[in-house]
């Protein structure tokens, strides 16, 4: 059964001055979230596309599941890349009562804007 959707679209040039802010990193995104950004530091827009894509599907995740919770913290939700580079989320603290469901995440990008769509799913 599907419990939420959560869609989100994020320019890219938006995440370039969010890093002017001091720690936006740290506070918005775990160590392995950073190290998977920092991979890509050779190329700046690749770079700013995993940390726009990372943010987006954070995005849509809480839009997903806004019925069923008001506190949460960016940090509390990872995403990353399996082997064929297809994105997933592993939730943390006040979040891990997802855990139990099932999370679809699809990412898609052109040149300036990225895009994130969720389907939170109960499981029984």
């Amino acid at each position: 059964m599907i419990v939420g959707i959560g869609c989100d679209v994020l320019h890219i040039d938006r995440v370039e001055k969010l890093l002017k802010y001091r720690n936006f990193l740290n506070k918005y995104f775990t160590l392995s979230e950073r190290e998977l950004f920092n991979k890509e530091m050779y190329n700046q827009k690749n770079y700013l596309k995993k940390i726009a894509s990372n943010l987006c599907v954070k995005e849509a995740f809480f839009k997903a599941i806004s019925i069923e919770i008001n506190n949460f913290r960016f940090i509390d939700v990872e995403v990353m890349r399996d082997s064929n580079g297809k994105p997933y989320i592993n939730l943390y603290n006040n979040l891990e009562k997802f855990n139990n469901y099932k999370v679809h995440v699809t990412i898609s990008n052109e040149i300036n804007i990225v895009t994130s769509f969720i389907v939170v799913e109960k499981v029984n």
